[in-house]
């Protein structure tokens, strides 16, 4: 049986003030998908795919005085350095790794329930671009760990009812975002029901 649906991409433009604060990230999630809104149809599903690593600038959340990535790299990591060096000796990863994986505990759940909301609101199937995801395991106990020291450039896509349907990460890494740069792991498809929860 053939299935038709209507595709839409959105390559919004990024500045700095939208990722200094929650209430703006979200602002500026909600404007992609009502740019996406004319596009859509009203007589078979919609897919709206966002930019990928949309979530990276999250780790400017609070703000950062540096003006390059390097620049910001260090200023994150010296901010943070405590629970970076703590990272970076228990689970053997880069100052740039621990730095994402620390903050990941506010950047995800950020990430995930505004693109989990924006779905539900506008009746889409949302692929929401992609950002650094730490990987996640049930425990024994059916609770989600983190896996130590793996964050993979994660795309992720949710249901016009909300449910996360899966994330793919990605396996082919460009040279920004392997070592040296974001240092990111490579990866393979991951498909999970839940997500860590504010």
């Amino acid at each position: 049986m053939t299935r038709h649906f209507r595709a839409v991409a959105v390559q919004p433009q990024w500045r700095m003030s939208y990722f200094v604060a929650p209430a703006a990230f979200g602002r500026w999630m909600r404007g992609q998908l009502e740019l996406a809104r004319p596009q859509l149809s009203d007589t078979r599903p919609n897919l709206v795919v966002l930019t990928e690593l949309n979530g990276l600038p999250l780790l400017l959340l609070g703000g950062v005085r540096a003006r390059t990535f390097a620049g910001a790299a260090r200023e994150l990591v010296l901010r943070h350095w405590p629970h970076v060096l703590r990272l970076m000796l228990t689970e053997r990863v880069s100052p740039i790794r621990a730095v994402q994986l620390h903050l990941s505990r506010v950047t995800v759940p950020l990430y995930l329930h505004t693109a989990q909301a924006l779905a539900l609101a506008y009746g889409v199937y949302l692929c929401a671009g992609s950002l650094p995801l730490p990987r996640y395991r049930l425990d024994a106990g059916g609770k989600l760990r983190r896996v130590p020291g793996v964050l993979t450039n994660a795309g992720v896509i949710f249901g016009p009812d909300g449910r996360l349907i899966g994330t793919a990460d990605k396996v082919h890494l460009t040279p920004p975002e392997a070592a040296g740069g974001l240092d990111l792991t490579l990866g393979g498809w991951t498909t999970c029901g839940s997500f860590p929860h504010r």
